[in-house]
C-alpha cells in the first residue's frame, strides 16, 4: 500500500510539475506576444490614423476648434528650446486638446444627459479629430525624444485612449450605434 501511495504522489508531483512548466511557458510567450503587440498596434493605428479619408465640405466648426488646436501647437513646437519650454506648451495646448473632447466649452454646444454639455459631430468632423489626434501624439512623442517631457506616459496614454475612442466612434459599429442612439432622443 505504502508503495501504490509512493507512486501515486510521484506521479502527482511530476504532473504538477509539468503544469507549473506549461501554465509558466505559456504565460512567458503570452507575455512576450502581448509585449509585441501594442508597438504592432500603434504602429498599424499611426498607418490607420493618415490614411483616413476625409470630406472636407461636411466638416463643421467642431472639427476646426481641433484642427486649429492642432496648428498652433505645431507653430508652437517650432520654437520649443528648452524642456521646459516642451512642458508649457504641452500644458497649454495638448491639455486643451484633450480636454474640449472630453468637456467641451466651444463650439457646436447642446445640452446632454443630466444638464451636462456635448458637442455635435459630423462623422467627417471625427475622422477629422483622429488624424488631428495622431499629429499631437507625433509632436508628443517628438518632444519627448528631443527634449524629454515631464508626464510624458500621462499624455500618451491620454492620448492614445482618445484615439481608440475616435477609432471606435468612427468604425462602422460606432456609427451604427451612434445611429440608433440619436433615434431615440
Amino acid at each position: 500500500m505504502k508503495n501504490k501511495m509512493e507512486g501515486f504522489l510521484n506521479k502527482a508531483k511530476k504532473m504538477v510539475g509539468a503544469a507549473m512548466l506549461a501554465s509558466a511557458a505559456s504565460v512567458g510567450v503570452e507575455g512576450v506576444a502581448n509585449a509585441e503587440t501594442p508597438a504592432g498596434k500603434s504602429a498599424n493605428k499611426a498607418e490607420q490614423v493618415q490614411k483616413v479619408e476625409i470630406d472636407e465640405s461636411k466638416i463643421t466648426e467642431s472639427g476646426k476648434l481641433f484642427r486649429d488646436i492642432v496648428k498652433s501647437i505645431l507653430e508652437e513646437a517650432k520654437e520649443v528650446k528648452t524642456k521646459e519650454d516642451a512642458d508649457w506648451l504641452l500644458r497649454a495646448r495638448f491639455g486643451s486638446f484633450i480636454s474640449e473632447y472630453y468637456i467641451p466649452s466651444k463650439v457646436n454646444l447642446q445640452e446632454g444627459a443630466y444638464g451636462t454639455t456635448t458637442r455635435k459631430y459630423s462623422n467627417e468632423d471625427l475622422k477629422l479629430i483622429l488624424v488631428q489626434a495622431g499629429e499631437m501624439k507625433k509632436v508628443l512623442e517628438e518632444l519627448n525624444a528631443k527634449l524629454g517631457v515631464d508626464a510624458f506616459e500621462t499624455y500618451l496614454q491620454k492620448i492614445s485612449d482618445l484615439i481608440t475612442k475616435l477609432e471606435d466612434r468612427t468604425s462602422l459599429a460606432g456609427q451604427k450605434r451612434a445611429e440608433i442612439l440619436e433615434r431615440y432622443q
